[in-house]
């Protein structure tokens, strides 16, 4: 053998020389972080697991890791316990010696099981227990040894380098999910390297598998999180698993963008106080850089092969919203099947009241001298004493020696009372957390639903959309490109009524060449329909213009707000969106009260509705959403009144949808109308759904809408008020409502008044 040849090996061998150090630490390292993991901050038996589903030559390095995470993650009187398992284990490991190796890490799963269940019976005898302890303990052992039996198959997959298949892909993802939980409580000034990694899954599922194993990573992912403790995280793997498989024939950076945009909305959604909007756009900056790092030789090493095929534009669009519509319908029992499983654990976890309490009155009785007496002959006085002080707790209070009969003489009687006040706020406590846990529900199934009406709304859209013919958009690129040479991409469109729009990408250094008014009027006149000027949007450093076909109407609006008690703050919040997609938009919203938090809510709403509104959604997967974000205010009541007026800037058709809303009234050519519909607001209920009616308008015609503080003492004045005033510029006709609406209050209460008018005009 020559020298460079020999020189040549030396690597290779030195790397296999390190393999067997690296394994046995990576073996450690996987049992430190499992060690930290637990479910519902109760159980955490999954150290035991993973050094019961280590391989023999691996089962000291993993047992050491488990017990080092044990001692450094874990807390509380469970830590000795979990470490007496793993000792327990490693001896019936080393009993059992005398088994093959290749038959051995069958039956170890079962012997980490064996020691949960052998551990926990002895904590469990040690001291006065019920059935539910020894369920809880049962239910323990069955988790290590699933669990480690899933281990051992995933590590096998990974070992043998098998494709990623439904079986495997489950073993893999469950241990997936465990090391998330455990490696969630590892954060850097907030950053967590979990939710990032845990992103990046979500892109590979998403983008390189399919839309449904996108789905049911984020599912799984958002799961897993509820029991980490982190349940508003939930919403948002759901909304980026979604995002990144939805928008994947736009490749990896458009699944990039659309996850990382599904993940901060769902979150802003949810407005909770934990993590921040920033941290996690961060996260997902990360996990997106990781992922367009990641070669594709890599992505199908590890099993995740997506087929690139070749399909033109119009089949592409019908696989896009064969996928829309399918996920549309998935995601409307998603909400449902959510409730469901987290009633079925909220049972599985559940304590009765009575028995908590009850244990109170054990632990006082059980070492007093006079306990046979009162339990035995005087049991019926006894158990009548009790139950007063019961039924005091039950109410919410606290018992006192004035809840007990005068024949109960105990003579601990004040300890007694002490120690049943202390159980009482601990069943107080779990009962706020189960309500707590129905809001959440209540708002994932809203947030579910108005994901569900999005995308079938999208879906609904694009099967209208078509192609334009040839010869404009031939004509329509030629100018663009005349104007700018550095286009990357240019596409013309049919919208579902006909009407065309062109969509050109460009850097953004270059965008200020297309702006201009003149690059309208050649496009117009080279596709034959008159265009308006162009919507700019930037993302991932590209500019994106829009024209669409200028609408023959258009608004002008005027709104005026006085503050009841002369507040600071105006409980009511109104919107006026001039043009959005070929249509102008109102909305108020009057939040429930006066002053700043009336004002905070009723601004919440309007905002999120105008948002979703200018970007196209259907109002009501809006609604449902915005009323996702009412139920979870932390606890509290917050209701808000809806009114939205939809006007089709073509049509002149009009939408009112309004959501326990004043009354509306509408000035058509002369003649006052009045649209009132009772209806419940947004936030009292889940499922929120508004009252809609369609009428049909011309130029000159007047909306006006207005919060219930000019109606409180009856609006009927306000229809002929309208009529004298149609000819008035709008500012004096709100000045003039407000004036009437405030002199005609005779009750003394004041309240918000809002009143916001618009009028049809031809462009």
């Amino acid at each position: 053998m020559d020298m460079p040849t020999a020189q040549s090996l030396r690597l290779p061998q030195r790397l296999s020389a390190l393999r067997a150090p690296l394994e046995q630490f990576l073996s450690a390292a996987v049992g430190f972080v499992m060690s930290g993991a637990s479910i519902l901050l109760a159980a955490a038996p999954f150290g035991v697991a993973w050094a019961g589903a280590a391989p023999p030559d691996y089962a000291v390095s993993a047992t050491l890791g488990a017990m080092g995470g044990y001692l450094m993650l874990s807390a509380g009187s469970g830590t000795l316990r979990y470490l007496a398992a793993l000792v327990l284990l490693f001896g019936l490991r080393w009993a059992l010696g005398f088994i093959p190796k290749s038959r051995i890490q069958f039956y170890t799963p079962l012997l980490a099981a064996l020691a949960i269940a052998v551990t926990g019976l002895a904590v469990v005898l040690s001291e006065p227990s019920t059935v539910y302890a020894y369920a809880l303990v049962g239910c323990e052992a069955a988790i290590t040894a699933t669990a480690g039996m899933l281990f051992v198959k995933a590590g096998r997959s990974l070992q043998e380098g098998a494709p990623l298949t439904r079986a495997n892909g489950v073993c893999t993802g469950v241990g997936l999910a465990v090391l998330y939980m455990g490696f969630s409580a590892f954060q850097i000034g907030g950053f967590s390297p979990a939710r990032m990694l845990a992103f990046y899954c979500l892109l590979l599922c998403g983008c390189c598998l399919s839309t449904g194993a996108g789905c049911a990573a984020a599912i799984a992912a958002g799961l897993v999180a509820a029991l980490a403790g982190q349940p508003q995280l939930l919403a948002v793997y759901c909304a980026a698993g979604l995002a990144a498989g939805v928008f994947a024939p736009l490749g990896r950076a458009g699944s990039c963008v659309s996850m990382s945009a599904g993940a901060v909305l769902a979150l802003l959604a949810q407005r909770p106080e934990s993590p921040s909007a920033v941290l996690l756009a961060l996260e997902c900056a990360g996990a997106s850089a990781l992922f367009l790092l990641t070669p594709g030789e890599a992505v199908q090493k590890l099993g995740f092969i997506r087929n690139e095929g070749t399909a033109s534009g119009e089949m592409l669009r019908r696989v896009v919203v064969a996928r829309l519509a399918r996920m549309g319908e998935a995601l409307s029992g998603i909400g449902s099947l959510t409730g469901e499983i987290a009633k079925q654990l909220e049972t599985i976890k559940g304590e009765n009241g009575d028995e908590l309490l009850g244990s109170a009155c054990a632990e006082v009785c059980r070492s007093c001298d006079d306990s046979p007496r009162c339990w035995q002959s005087g049991y019926h006085d006894t158990a009548d004493a009790i139950e007063h002080a019961f039924a005091a707790v039950r109410s919410g209070g606290a018992a006192s020696a004035g809840d007990l009969p005068d024949h109960f003489t105990c003579r601990r009687k004040s300890q007694l009372l002490e120690a049943i006040n202390a159980r009482g706020e601990t069943v107080r406590a779990r009962r706020a957390q189960r309500r707590q846990a129905a809001q959440l529900r209540s708002v994932t199934s809203d947030q579910f639903d108005g994901m569900s009406l999005l995308l079938s709304s999208l879906s609904d859209q694009l099967v209208r959309y078509a192609c334009a013919p040839a010869q404009a958009g031939d004509s329509a690129e030629r100018i663009l490109r005349a104007r700018c040479g550095e286009l990357e991409h240019v596409c013309c469109y049919l919208d579902g009524d006909g009407r065309i729009g062109i969509l050109a990408e460009l850097p953004v250094y270059k965008s200020a060449r297309l702006t201009g008014p003149e690059i309208a009027a050649e496009l117009s006149e080279a596709v034959g329909q008159e265009l308006g000027p162009p919507e700019e949007d930037q993302r991932a450093g590209l500019t994106r213009l829009t024209w669409t076909a200028r609408a023959p109407f258009g608004i002008e609006t005027a709104f005026l707000q006085r503050a009841a008690n002369r507040n600071r703050f105006c409980g009511d919040s109104c919107r006026a969106i001039g043009e959005a997609h070929g249509r102008a938009v109102l909305l108020l919203s009057d939040g429930m009260g006066i002053g700043s938090p009336a004002a905070i809510d009723a601004t919440l709403c309007t905002d999120l509705l105008d948002r979703l509104l200018t970007a196209g959604s259907d109002f009501g997967a809006a609604l449902r959403l915005v009323n996702a974000a009412l139920l979870s205010g932390g606890g509290e009541e917050r209701l808000c009144t809806v009114d939205a007026a939809i006007l089709d800037l073509f049509t002149c058709r009009l939408d009112l949808f309004k959501a326990g809303a004043a009354p509306t009234y509408i000035l058509r050519q002369g003649r006052a109308a009045v649209v009132e519909t009772p209806s419940l607001p947004a936030g009292i209920l889940d499922g929120a759904q508004a009252e809609h009616t369609v009428l049909t308008l011309a130029e000159g015609d007047l909306i006006v809408m207005v919060s219930d503080g000019l109606t409180d003492s009856g609006g009927g004045w306000i229809p002929s008020q309208l009529v004298s005033l149609a000819q008035r510029p709008l500012e004096r006709l709100c000045e003039e409502l407000l004036k009437t609406a405030a002199d005609r209050r005779i009750d003394g209460h004041e309240d918000d008044m809002t009143v916001l008018a618009a009028r049809i005009i031809r462009t």
